[in-house]
């Protein structure tokens, strides 16, 4: 638990909070999914189910990533990663 609070402070890396909290974290929960739903039939609560989970988890993800491009922003003034993190959050969302 502690490992997910440190990434909703935006205590990780710039780095980690993209590619292994965020990149990783959603290859991760499409495998996750696909396992799931590869399963007929599937229930509605199911796909209910994932659909929350899923969106409670985009939105921990796009929290951490943000402040931790906040910290970055402070420490070094460049506002580049912040960009393309909030680019690839609207990929990820569509």
């Amino acid at each position: 638990m502690g490992y997910a609070l440190d990434h909703l402070r935006g205590k990780h890396p710039l780095w980690q909070s993209f590619w292994v909290n965020g990149f990783g974290g959603r290859l991760a929960f499409y495998a996750l999914t696909l396992m799931v739903l590869r399963d007929t039939p599937i229930s509605f609560w199911v796909v209910a189910v994932l659909v929350a989970v899923d969106g409670l988890f985009l939105l921990w993800q796009g929290i951490g990533y943000f402040r931790a491009a906040e910290a970055r922003l402070r420490d070094t003034g460049s506002m580049l990663p912040t960009w393309a993190g909030m680019i690839a959050l609207i990929i990820a969302v569509f």
